[in-house]
């Protein structure tokens, strides 16, 4: 490729990503930059009842989901879990869900804060531990969680 061509399809990218039409693209650039500084975004709710009792409904409602909970301690409120392990077809690269919470009192409720992030290695041949993580910031993941805590807090069995 010549210098002219690689600088025409410069200009050509850029003008791209600065036209009017791809806003979701600049915003997307924009949120993963914010990301990469300030780290992945908790959500946030709310519940009605006391901390003890949103840790145990929150434990319950991981475990319903198919998480298994690597740590959990009800004096800190936090509880660390992982989806199942997914691998792709040519068993090279692997997938899991990594969901983090904090649950701390606030007021005469609790506060929960959640994390979905996903573990992807596209490669073992580097060894161990070279994953990268990103959150999951529109994972419908949130929603269920926050409604099975919900209904764990009106029926608690």
């Amino acid at each position: 490729m010549t210098f002219r061509a690689f600088l025409s399809l410069c200009v050509a990218g850029a003008s791209l990503l600065v036209s009017p039409g791809c806003e979701s693209v600049r915003s997307d650039i924009r949120e993963g930059v914010r990301e990469k500084f300030a780290g992945p975004q908790y959500r946030e709710r709310a519940f009605t009842g006391d901390a003890r009792a949103t840790f145990e409904a929150a434990r319950r409602a991981v475990i319903a989901m198919g998480f298994r909970i690597d740590r959990a301690g009800t004096a800190q409120g936090k509880i660390e879990a992982f989806g199942g392990l997914q691998t792709g077809q040519d068993l090279a690269a692997s997938r899991q869900i990594r969901l983090q919470l904090e649950i701390s009192p606030y007021g005469d409720e609790a506060r929960v804060r959640a994390l979905f992030t996903e573990v992807l290695e596209d490669t073992f041949d580097r060894g161990p531990g070279h994953a990268t993580e990103n959150g999951l910031k529109d994972s419908p993941l949130y929603e269920v969680l926050f409604r099975r805590i919900d209904e764990g807090l009106k029926d608690p069995r």
